[in-house]
């Protein structure tokens, strides 16, 4: 028999199997791309399902971005964690957009479960950063980690989870970043005022 996976039509629960042609996909978000105004800059078809979480992985930032003056997020496989995050249903027009955003990044299959959805367990696509073996670890920088904050409190991710986001240590940037989004107005209005003195 084919494999099957549970997806949503409506907000209820049906299953598909997975060889029948479908014109999205679900992914699952647990960076910048929990925030709405944040997936939408490149994937504006991508349409909320639900908060999710991924079993046995932890949230992690390595290397040095341009776009984000600081460390990328990324996944790694530690059995006593989990990592929250948003299910988006994406329509497959936007997968080349979605992957060219994730361009230093490799893609996962992973089974999320959506508490709002009975448990149910979905395939979602995500992506981990392609980084090389023994790299170091570095913080984010504050922009980042307001995006990141900001979209969990958007969907309503749990407050323990949210309190542990808060708790990243940044990396102390101070100025503009390429990407410009609302929810970083007022940062970089305080970040240029205070460069100004």
């Amino acid at each position: 028999m084919p494999a099957e996976v549970a997806c949503f039509e409506n907000n209820a629960v049906v299953t598909k199997h997975l060889n029948e042609q479908e014109d999205f996909f679900y992914y699952f978000a647990f960076g910048s791309n929990l925030l709405t105004e944040r997936i939408h800059v490149q994937v504006k078809g991508a349409e909320f399902v639900g908060v999710g979480v991924l079993k046995s992985f932890e949230l992690t930032f390595y290397d040095h971005g341009r776009r984000w003056c600081g460390a990328a997020a990324s996944i790694e496989p530690n059995s006593d964690s989990e990592v929250w995050g948003c299910v988006w249903r994406v329509p497959n027009s936007f997968s080349d957009e979605l992957d060219l955003q994730e361009a230093s990044y490799h893609r996962l299959s992973v089974s999320i479960h959506i508490p709002s959805h009975n448990n149910t367990e979905v395939v979602c696509r995500t992506y981990q950063y392609t980084h090389h073996t023994n790299m170091e670890r570095l913080p984010p920088s504050p922009h980042y980690k307001h995006v990141i904050v900001s979209g969990a409190i958007e969907h309503g991710l749990p407050d323990d989870y949210v309190a542990k986001l808060k708790a990243i240590l940044d990396n102390g940037y101070k100025g503009p970043i390429p990407l410009k989004l609302h929810v970083l107005e007022e940062l970089n209005s305080v970040q240029v005022e205070e460069e100004g003195y």
